[in-house]
């Protein structure tokens, strides 16, 4: 993904004057190396990431990408339910549990939080997600209908009562387009669920380094900044949540806003937390160099588990990539058979019979590849988790 200057100005208030933060780098499966910088903007406070891909890019990269089908995680959809389930709760009780609500879920995933409110009694449920992939495991797991689409693609005849944006707009460069896009299908009176990562509190269950700064995230919402970019809807609710997955915790926004023209004046939001997120994330990355620079000291051969946002990560700003790197595996079947730093991708099975060291890539599932390596894969060789 070539980086382009898209996001030249603040997505929320327009502003162009700007202050960097932080520059984060990666190198992506393909050997593609790319970057974005994270500014905050001096007019709204609103911290975004800028030189990014363009939108086709985006839209081509969610379409094949095979993460959020959570290929390879046990317990994958219970977890995902549990997630959800603050969401749904507060959804449905506002709505007074009119089931015949029209609802729209926007990246929707393999549809768990459309399968709550389907098992609820809501009758009327629509999922759009990028990922062919999803929309078959969310009818084969959940019997929910999704569309294969992007929000640019979204189109609706008659208005929905419920739209849905579950961790969805931390993703999107086009924040005012896309929010433009969501408002055409959302009836006046309607209701819009938003649930972002909570800038403000980045790091509160604090692991690993710029885990919130990955290659998909690139807006860092507050609350305030969340308010100002649906400035033409009237608060409902706001609360700041905690979502567990995978022993991790991650600080959220959950909000309702109401489509009724009553708006919220727009104020500058605080810009030190994700300064101090930054901060602490560079002193955790220079712990996390001692261990690599070992790694790569000793020579051996080593197989990283693990091509992710971290992994990307750490072989652009850390020496991993001067490790003897005997290959990488990965449990996500769409990065089988690619290419990094000319190794080739291949599946966790192919560590069958092999004694080299393996360097788990991973907080969030670190510890569910050293069980699945020790116990059930009966692995001989050394393990280096982090």
């Amino acid at each position: 993904m070539e980086p382009t200057d898209r996001n030249a100005s603040c997505p929320i208030c327009g502003g162009n004057r700007v202050d960097t933060v932080h520059r984060q780098d990666f190198i992506l499966p393909g050997d593609v190396q790319t970057h974005y910088v994270v500014v905050t903007c001096y007019d709204c406070g609103f911290a975004f990431a800028r030189d990014l891909p363009g939108a086709e890019e985006y839209e081509s990269y969610y379409r094949t990408n095979l993460r959020y089908t959570y290929e390879g995680s046990r317990g994958a959809a219970e977890a995902l339910f549990a997630i959800h389930q603050g969401s749904f709760e507060l959804v449905d009780r506002h709505l007074s549990h009119a089931k015949e609500s029209r609802i729209l879920d926007i990246g929707c995933s393999t549809g768990e939080l459309l399968a709550l409110f389907q098992r609820a009694g809501y009758t009327h449920l629509t999922g759009v997600d990028p990922t062919l992939e999803c929309s078959e495991i969310a009818k084969r797991l959940h019997g929910v209908e999704v569309t294969t689409a992007v929000l640019s693609e979204i189109s609706a005849e008659q208005p929905y009562d419920v739209v849905l944006l579950a961790n969805v707009l931390e993703h999107i460069p086009n924040l005012r387009q896309a929010m433009q896009r969501v408002s055409s299908v959302l009836r006046s009176g309607g209701l819009l669920f938003v649930q972002v990562p909570d800038g403000a509190h980045f790091g509160a269950d604090f692991k690993e380094p710029f885990l919130e700064f990955s290659i998909e995230h690139v807006n860092f919402f507050t609350e305030t900044s969340l308010a100002n970019l649906l400035d033409e809807l009237s608060a409902v609710e706001v609360r700041h949540d905690v979502v567990a997955h995978k022993g991790v915790s991650y600080p959220v926004i959950t909000s309702l806003w109401r489509k009724s023209g009553g708006g919220t004046q727009r104020t500058v939001s605080d810009t030190g937390a994700i300064r101090a997120y930054v901060a602490r994330s560079n002193a955790r990355l220079d712990e996390l160099r001692r261990t690599i620079d070992a790694l790569v000291a000793g020579g051996e051969p080593v197989v990283i588990w693990g091509v992710g946002s971290l992994t990307a990560r750490f072989l652009a700003t850390t020496n991993l990539a001067k490790a003897n790197i005997a290959g990488f595996v990965d449990s996500n079947s769409g990065h089988h058979g690619k290419r990094l730093l000319e190794r080739e991708i291949a599946p966790p099975s192919s560590l069958a019979g092999r004694d080299v060291t393996v360097f788990v890539s991973s907080f969030v599932y670190g510890a569910e590849i050293r069980r699945t390596l020790e116990s059930e894969m009966r692995y001989r060789g050394r393990i280096v988790t982090i």
